[in-house]
């Protein structure tokens, strides 16, 4: 298998592999020998194959972010403008705008790395602005504990949560509309529970949603994380 990455991690007792579709990261234990963890990963070869080639399909291109096509997300839009006064990229955070303005020397195909970088920053500050305090607000509304909530910039999964109860959150969130928020938030909440995607899991969510687990669960399938 091609681009497989192998990282040691000392905070963890098992060996840990997150596919994505352009990468396959290995993380492993201090204790485990190198040759053990490629063995491992041999071994799963084709599980883990099927899996990347499965997300390779589902994988869509980043928004292309230009003139006249701004980014909406929960709390502001991202738009570029061309301005013959600066000599790369600038942004300007406003609150519910995020200006992008840019040369018109440079391709603007070629600055999206540099605007996606900077759109990054701004959706995990209003990530973190925003998200703690909903977060708390329905774990308390439908009787939900957690330990603590992370936010990452997580390609590979809306959200995930630990057996301690912590939970992680992508802060490409914020491209989804305000009700798939909640119900990505209630999915990780209800892990607090049943960590599986039993019966028992579903009947909880679906309880949590007012009986629409299935429908905002095929909603959400129409959306998916840019993987820049």
């Amino acid at each position: 298998m091609e681009n497989v990455e192998y990282i040691y991690n000392s905070r963890i007792r098992l060996l840990r592999i997150s596919i994505s579709a352009t990468q396959i990261r290995v993380s492993v234990p201090t204790g485990m020998r190198l040759w053990a963890a490629e063995q491992f990963v041999a071994e799963h070869a084709k599980e883990i194959e099927a899996k990347q080639q499965r997300l390779q399909k589902r994988m869509v291109t980043v928004p292309i972010i230009e003139p006249g096509q701004p980014l909406h997300t929960l709390t502001f839009v991202a738009e570029v403008q061309p301005d013959t006064s600066i000599k790369s990229v600038f942004f300007r955070f406003t609150g519910d705008r995020l200006l992008i303005f840019y040369s018109p020397l440079l391709s603007v195909s070629n600055l999206q790395p540099a605007f996606w970088k900077g759109i990054n920053h701004f959706l995990r500050k209003e990530a973190k602005r925003i998200l703690p305090a909903r977060v708390a607000e329905l774990a308390a509304l439908h009787g939900f504990h957690y330990t603590e909530l992370k936010i990452r910039s997580s390609h590979s999964r809306w959200g995930s949560c630990s057996t301690r109860k912590s939970l992680n959150l992508s802060f490409y969130l914020l491209l989804l509309p305000e009700h798939l928020i909640d119900y990505v938030i209630l999915h990780e909440l209800c892990h607090t529970v049943e960590m599986n995607h039993g019966p028992r899991f579903h009947e909880l969510l679906d309880q949590a949603t007012g009986g629409k687990d299935k429908l905002l669960h095929e909603e959400l399938k129409r959306y998916h994380i840019p993987d820049k």
